[in-house]
């Protein structure tokens, strides 16, 4: 992952609370072609709208995905894949950091899945993966509030005000941060940022 100081992208580790799951390992029956096409478009998607965002001068924020899945899927499958688990939520919701932003090895696989099974195999390449992805796209707003937001009872996207800098604690680390950004982005003439809401 790329050395990102003003974007901390680091991994979440709590208890939540277990459910009980029947088994491991059974992928969701699926039609390979038709799955894989609308799986396809859905990655495609999303990369061209990382590729038409402007971006300021060398910050690449790389491209991060929000997955629904049916089933588990490992996080070295993910990070085979080219993609870094960054979070998951209850609902089979998984947050991932890809460095490549053209998907390049996720594609591949994708296309592997697609064009069904190798001779003397029942299965697609790679099913055990994208038979369990539901839908693949950008982070929404809503997915963006996480569980810290959601216990001050904060559920609403609409709630923030684009461009404002929200920091959950007053002072500390957090604001030193911020101020830190801020007069990076004004010595590179990208702009002031409003103050931070606290």
């Amino acid at each position: 992952m790329p050395d990102l100081p003003h974007l901390p992208l680091r991994r979440v580790e709590y208890e939540a609370p277990r459910k009980k799951r029947a088994g491991f390992g059974v992928s969701t029956p699926r039609d390979f072609r038709t799955h894989g096409g609308i799986l396809r478009s859905q990655v495609t998607d999303a990369v061209q709208q990382v590729t038409r965002q402007v971006r300021p001068i060398a910050i690449d924020p790389g491209l991060i995905l929000r997955v629904r899945l049916s089933g588990n899927i490992d996080e070295d499958t993910w990070r085979n894949a080219g993609l870094t688990l960054i979070g998951k939520d209850d609902d089979r919701v998984l947050v991932l950091f890809a460095s490549d932003t053209e998907l390049t090895e996720f594609r591949r696989r994708l296309e592997a899945y697609q064009s069904g099974p190798q001779q003397g195999r029942k299965n697609a390449p790679f099913a055990a993966m994208f038979a369990n992805i539901d839908e693949v796209g950008r982070l929404q707003p809503l997915d963006r509030i996480g569980r810290l937001l959601k216990s001050e009872r904060i559920e609403q996207s609409d709630a923030f005000v684009d461009g404002t800098t929200y920091c959950r604690e007053a002072g500390g680390n957090h604001s030193r941060r911020g101020s830190d950004l801020k007069k990076e982005l004004d010595r590179r003439g990208a702009g002031r940022l409003p103050d931070a809401e606290l």
